[in-house]
């Protein structure tokens, strides 16, 4: 397409419009921009079309390796005896599938031509499914694991020659190319087609399809030294898993095996068992000659070599995989979205101790309830975006980092969200942690946190008769009158300011000193908070944008909280409530002997851009006393009280215009400015307290010097008293946010085997050198001990047990390690396999038991058993079979032994197989051309165009000319096994049919007689 830009309406030049541009090609077609068009190159044998949006179809599913299937045997996670008997891959993950009444997360192909889910099942000699695979499966107690079958032909197959393909095209994880997404676009909507077209359902929403190919498959001993005589054919499950809807396809392409081929035994159909109930169908060619010529019996499609069955279509619950991965599949499509904004969580507290006095944090009363008081979990009390984390604890108060979903970690949506919060953080948790065994995937899109890179906040307070402790430890005295700033950001966005009044005596009489009775602030974007206390100094008034708070805060229920824009009050108890900011900075507000108290806790992020009566934060007390102005210069921290009133405290009152305080009725800015006022200095007061005073008073306060100044001006006992509590709990608050929690190191994952020594290591350190403790959680089973960090532990059953570790430091701060066990149990007789869970456990499970490796000879889950030969009846009819020890068989390479081989037939790699008279190593016919063994004896035949002698050996031409079959129209000329048709002069040879002729055109042409 041509596109025009003209100058000054005169000259117009043509652009071409790449077409490209706007991906006009469909599944996966690449386009090449043409001039004025453009042109598809489609993804070959499976689209075509002008823009690729027509699927191809073929009879059967496209295989090979140029349709990227995997080929069994040729990677490191698949068995093969390369003697030609067998070959299997490993346990395949499927997306815990229905097979009738079973669920199944695994299954197995083999080169023996079927597959298997649940339990392995390994085996070259085809069996009855309704009574040998029913006794075996009774046997090896399957009742609860289950098992199930799919053999569209389970026959001896040679794994030498041969190649089974396999590929699984998933919906929910299509693969990164264009390619790879039309490859599974056309393979599941090809298999939708087929189980509309052929099973009766209407409708069906697959998404899940496996192609299995068995191609040119040759017996295990096979006398044809050429390639031609072989089996191909193929086997596709389909599954839709929002109906718990399973179809399985059995799909014969180029069935060729032939005379002694087709002797040996096959079965066709598939088998279940699970809870004691058994599904069997058996084809009626199975066990028969016919089994090898599928290709040419009509199916219960109606088509040649095409079957279909609906191996499961109830739903019997949720599907709890599928729904993990459809909401994995979804979110990991916006992962760039999820990403940027987890990244404006902040880490967790590393223990519940600081988690409980981060005011930036709140507790999780839903979580609690939900998990029956296990988890103690606590969220952002106001998220930066919408995104928080999820901070859980243990019992002994350490930090959950587990990754079964136990565990700490970040939630796409805050819980004020709640329905967005359920939907996309608490239900996938549930779905991929709690119903299924799919944790890692969620823990992917919702990490789990280790509280690293956490800070706790810096505390700062003002109390009783002004006392200030800043930010970064500096103590203070100031007692003006008025409202003064006492924290500002320096880019302005948060600013608290304070309001005091003067103090009174016991009997309510005002004194020369002054307490705060009120405080306003604000954060950027946030509503303006202001708590005082009431005009009788017995309650709080609280006022947010000048609007009336005081009734909630009065019926509110201790810790219920108020949302505000960006900001939120909780209370905490009668006479407290907590002010928490978005920004990360909070307030706690109490109310004591009629005089209000204040603690800041700030984000270290704020570090030095704080200013006011709160100082400078940057974690050096020397230069807390800085004045207003640009070029100001701090106070010496030595300063007397009076000098910090006057050069310092009284520099920062407000002005009227910066005011945040809400104001009464007949109030004013002017009604709270008393730059008259002239306090008590505490270094005067203390000086000239009488020694009768200072006995007095010290029996409230000791030497703590804000006590003694309190109780001296006021001589309110209660006053001093609350001065000295609110200090010393703010002092011990301070001390335990400031104290890191240790460190506690184990492997996650402890290996150990029955009956053997097993040890594990705990390492542990603590950032601030204290004294660490390591205590073992739970009662060490039989053969375990702790001692000296180390842990020792000979089990001797397989009963379940817990380790856990916690390290505390002797300040209240813990860490925990949390340890899952892998179990093994090979009696002695198999090589224990840590990286595969036996059936029943999954990996979100602290304790779990793992497969065995069983040596030759011995087998069971735990190789507890001696192996029975015999059980898969390997010996030909007429012949006993005799089972051998475990050292018989790896010193013979068999299992079993038969009895000689009844008349008529020869041994041959343990099998009693026909004598094949037709064999030339046996030399025991002289057919002139073909022989043809029988079950009995043998047949001789000829080839094409000769006859069979009186003899029965020998072949003599057949004159097809004499006999008058040749259907010549003019001349018939024989030949040794044919003839060849000619013409008379005149005539041409038809080269169609090459039998009659045709008048020449031509008169020289033809032939002369």
């Amino acid at each position: 397409m041509l596109s025009y830009h003209c100058i000054l309406n005169k000259l117009c030049l043509a652009t071409d419009i790449d077409e490209c541009a706007s991906n006009p090609c469909e599944n996966g077609g690449t386009c090449t921009n043409e001039i004025n068009s453009f042109k598809c190159k489609c993804v070959e044998d499976l689209y075509d079309g002008a823009v690729c949006n027509s699927a191809i179809r073929h009879k059967y599913y496209q295989y090979g390796r140029g349709q990227g299937d995997r080929l069994l045997g040729h990677d490191a996670s698949y068995y093969c005896d390369w003697s030609g008997k067998s070959c299997a891959s490993d346990f395949l993950r499927v997306p815990k599938i229905q097979i009738f009444n079973g669920q199944y997360k695994r299954m197995k192909i083999y080169s023996n031509g079927y597959v298997t889910f649940g339990l392995n099942f390994e085996s070259r000699y085809p069996v009855r499914l309704r009574t040998n695979m029913l006794g075996y499966m009774k046997r090896k107690t399957a009742q609860k694991q289950g098992f199930a079958m799919l053999a569209p032909l389970w026959t001896d197959n040679n794994a030498r020659y041969g190649e089974v393909y396999y590929h699984i095209y998933d919906l929910t994880q299509p693969g990164s190319t264009p390619t790879d997404k039309a490859r599974v676009k056309h393979a599941v909507d090809h298999a939708r087609d087929d189980v509309v077209e052929n099973s009766g359902v209407s409708v069906t929403d697959v998404t899940w399809v496996i192609v299995i190919t068995w191609n040119r498959m040759l017996p295990r001993m096979y006398y044809s030294p050429w390639y031609d005589s072989s089996n191909t054919f193929q086997l596709v499950i389909a599954y839709d898993p929002s109906r718990y809807q399973t179809f399985a396809m059995y799909h014969y392409m180029d069935m060729g095996w032939d005379n002694e081929y087709t002797r040996r035994r096959s079965m066709i159909g598939y088998f279940s068992y699970k809870y004691s109930q058994e599904e069997s169908r058996e084809l009626a060619p199975s066990m028969k000659r016919t089994a090898f010529r599928m290709q040419y019996q009509r199916g219960n499609t109606g088509k040649y070599g095409c079957y279909l069955f609906t191996i499961a279509s109830g739903r019997p619950g949720i599907n709890y995989d599928q729904k993990c991965f459809n909401w994995f599949a979804g979110e990991i499509r916006q992962w760039w979205f999820v990403r940027y904004y987890l990244s404006w969580t902040r880490p967790c507290p590393c223990d519940r101790r600081l988690a409980r006095m981060d005011s930036r944090w709140r507790f999780d009363w839903r979580q609690f309830y939900r998990t029956n008081y296990e988890k103690r979990c606590y969220y952002e009390r106001i998220p930066w975006w919408f995104s928080s984390q999820e901070c859980c604890y243990n019992y002994w108060d350490s930090l959950i980092t587990t990754t079964d979903g136990r565990g700490s970690h970040v939630s796409l949506y805050h819980p004020r969200w709640w329905w967005l919060h359920e939907m996309f953080d608490v239900l996938p948790k549930q779905w991929c942690c709690q119903f299924s065994d799919n944790c890692n995937l969620f823990t992917y899109l919702r990490p789990i946190d280790y509280c690293w890179g956490y800070i706790p906040p810096f505390l700062g307070w003002f109390y009783g008769d002004p006392h200030i402790r800043t930010l970064d430890g500096f103590q203070y005295t100031f007692n003006g009158l008025g409202e003064y700033t006492l924290l500002e950001t320096t880019h302005g966005n948060f600013t608290l300011q304070g309001r005091t009044a003067k103090a009174r005596d016991a009997n309510g009489t005002e004194t020369d000193a002054t307490v705060f009775s009120a405080f306003a602030a604000r954060d950027v974007d946030s509503d303006t908070v202001h708590i005082g206390m009431n005009a009788t100094r017995d309650g709080l008034e609280i006022f947010v944008d000048g609007s009336p708070t005081t009734d909630w805060f009065k019926t509110a229920n201790l810790t219920d909280d108020k949302e505000f824009d960006n900001v939120t009050l909780t209370k905490t108890n009668v006479t407290q409530i907590k002010v928490s900011y978005k920004s990360g900075f909070s307030l706690t507000i109490g109310m004591s002997a009629q005089q209000l108290d204040i603690t800041v806790g700030a984000s270290d992020k704020f570090k030095n851009h704080t200013k006011g009566l709160m100082g400078v934060f940057n974690g050096d007390p020397m230069d807390d006393l800085l004045p207003p102005g640009e070029n100001a210069v701090p106070l010496s921290n030595i300063s007397s009280e009076k000098t910090i009133f006057y050069q310092f405290g009284e520099l920062w009152r407000i002005l009227a215009v910066d005011s945040l305080f809400y104001y009464a009725s007949g109030e004013s800015y002017s009604t709270f400015v008393h730059k008259e006022f002239k306090p008590l200095f505490l270094e005067d007061v203390l000086n000239n307290m009488t020694d009768a005073e200072r006995v007095k008073a010290k029996a409230t306060c000791g030497e703590n010097k804000e006590c003694l100044f309190d109780f001296a001006v006021t001589g309110n006992k209660d006053a001093a008293a609350a001065t000295l509590a609110t200090n010393s709990k703010n002092e011990e608050a301070a001390a335990t946010l400031s104290n890191a929690s240790p460190n506690i190191t184990v492997d996650k994952t402890f290996n150990v085997t029955v009956d053997q020594e097993n040890t594990l290591t705990v390492t542990h350190f603590d950032a601030d050198g204290d004294t660490v403790t390591v205590k073992q959680n739970t009662d060490d089973p039989d053969g375990a001990s702790f001692n000296n960090d180390i842990y020792k532990w000979t089990p001797t059953n397989m009963d379940p047990v817990n380790i856990s570790f916690t390290a505390s430091d002797g300040k209240g701060g813990v860490a925990a390690a949390e340890v899952s066990v892998n179990l093994c149990n090979c009696s002695g007789h198999g090589e224990c396999l840590f990286d595969l869970l036996a059936d029943g456990y999954e990996l979100k499970q602290t304790f779990r038991i793992v497969q065995c490796n069983c040596s030759t000879g011995w087998e069971g889950d735990h190789c507890e058993s001696d192996l029975d030969g015999c059980q898969d009846n390997p010996c030909t009819e007429g012949t006993n079979c005799t089972d051998v020890t475990p050292e018989e068989q790896v010193s013979t390479g068999k299992s079993f032994n038969c009895s000689e081989c009844p008349s008529g037939t020869e041994e041959n790699e343990g099998l009693c197989l026909p004598i094949n008279e037709c064999d030339p190593k046996n030399e025991n016919h002289d057919c002139e051309q073909i022989c043809v063994d029988e079950s009995v004896g043998f047949t001789c035949t000829c080839k094409d165009g000769y006859q069979l002698m009186s003899n029965n050996k020998n072949c003599t031409d057949i004159d097809e000319c004499a006999e008058g079959t040749s259907h010549c129209e003019q001349i018939c000329t024989n030949t040794n096994g044919s003839f060849v048709c000619s013409c008379f002069d005149g005539f041409l040879l038809n080269m169609v049919d090459n039998k009659t002729c045709n008048i020449s055109k031509s008169p020289d042409i033809g032939m002369h007689i």
